[in-house]
């Protein structure tokens, strides 16, 4: 009779623990959504001016990026990536390139200093009057991102030349 008791106890016991532990799961999932970047719909008139600057997109995603807007969608064969206000002004453009259209100069300093990478990402990025290339690669387990001005010399994420080693040689 001892027996069966503690086994009462010790089922009882572990479907409090899995209760518990799938309570804590779905918690955490809904957590981690809750932080993620979150699909909205912008309004009749912020889209009225999106078909009319970008008639051929498609596959169009809506997130808000701070007070702004931003939509991802695709543009005939480009990604394209469209930052606006909430009356409509384009903040910024990016569109996805292929590594051999970014200039010489920033595929030699990439060669050079970390070697033979695989470039995850490409993209010509126009904020304002700035005008860069983002480039995006794995060095190990370390996402690297590097900025290039358009005529291929690394600048610093507010866009000016970064001297470093590079410009002393």
């Amino acid at each position: 009779m001892q027996f069966c008791k503690l086994n009462t106890q010790r089922r009882s016991i572990m479907k409090s623990s899995i209760n518990i532990l799938g309570t804590a799961l779905i918690s955490a999932s809904l957590l981690l959504v809750s932080c993620a970047e979150e699909t909205v719909k912008p309004s009749a008139e912020l889209l009225e001016k999106f078909k009319t600057d970008y008639p051929l997109a498609i596959e169009a995603e809506w997130e808000m990026e701070g007070n702004e807007y931003e939509v991802e969608f695709t543009d005939g064969d480009v990604q394209r990536s469209v930052i606006y206000t909430s009356q409509g002004v384009i903040v910024a453009t990016e569109h996805t390139i292929t590594t051999e259209d970014l200039p010489e100069v920033a595929a030699s300093f990439i060669q050079g200093k970390y070697g033979d990478v695989v470039i995850s990402e490409v993209e010509f990025v126009q904020r304002g009057e700035s005008r860069y290339f983002e480039v995006e690669f794995l060095q190990g387990e370390e996402k690297v991102e590097l900025y290039f001005n358009r005529e291929g010399i690394k600048v610093t994420p507010d866009f000016t030349v970064e001297l470093g080693e590079e410009e002393k040689d």
